[in-house]
């Protein structure tokens, strides 16, 4: 048996789902925006309750490895490390782009390319290319949208996810580049990939791991609080 939770929190929403062999038991998702410390707990718990599983049943812990939101992996990441730790329990990371890269070959199996992308703050977006095997032909990286070159042969004959879908078009960015619309950052997306690794021990080191982060933190300072003298 390869019982495996799924934790994706790269993004937005929050999503959580129970795959035992890589076949789904059940799932939960949050689309309340960044909400992933208050709901994280509480849809493991309900995700187990649903399929009448116990946490001490699992046999592994999956997590989103990014790039994303550098406060969503971090809770991710350290929740599904503390599983881990506490269970005994191998950890496996799934890259979030690979696998929007799967999802959508699922539903295009006779495109050659797969251009996966998430948001990023401002005028930067995430991107990465796959061929029809998963393999990286564009590595995942940060990107400013006015320096993306999309005239490559490349993305002629791909598929790509809605992420960033209106600051790419008023850019005018990979806008001949087909778009599905139902392919979106999800735990949906990782049970497969998830026990691939599981079976192959693809394990992270549950001291060193880090998530792919690809950028510092950004933090946003308010005003200066004026001092009294």
């Amino acid at each position: 048996m390869a019982l495996i939770l799924n934790i994706e929190s790269s993004g937005k929403v929050c999503s959580v789902s129970l795959a035992e062999r890589g076949q789904m038991l059940s799932f939960r998702e949050s689309v309340v925006d960044h909400s992933h410390s208050s709901v994280l707990v509480p849809s493991i718990e309900s995700v187990l309750k649903k399929a009448g599983k116990k946490i001490t049943e699992l046999d592994a812990v999956a997590v989103s490895d990014g790039p994303g939101s550098y406060t969503g992996l971090r809770i991710g990441s350290s929740t599904a490390k503390g599983i881990c730790n506490a269970l005994g329990i191998p950890l496996v990371a799934v890259s979030t782009l690979q696998a929007l890269a799967y999802a959508l070959r699922a539903n295009h199996p006779q495109r050659e390319h797969f251009l996966c992308i998430a948001d990023s703050r401002k005028d930067e977006i995430y991107m990465a290319l796959y061929d029809s095997k998963l393999t990286e032909l564009i590595a995942p990286c940060p990107i400013k949208i006015d320096e993306i070159e999309d005239g490559d042969s490349a993305y002629q004959n791909a598929m790509r996810n809605a992420a960033a879908e209106a600051k790419l078009y008023e850019r005018n960015k990979f806008n001949r580049v087909p778009v599905d619309k139902t392919v979106t950052v999800s735990a949906l997306n990782m049970n497969m990939l998830s026990f691939i690794k599981f079976k192959s021990k693809d394990y992270k080191n549950l001291i060193y791991y880090e998530p792919l982060y690809l950028k510092r933190v950004y933090v946003k300072h308010g005003k200066k609080i004026p001092t009294i003298n």
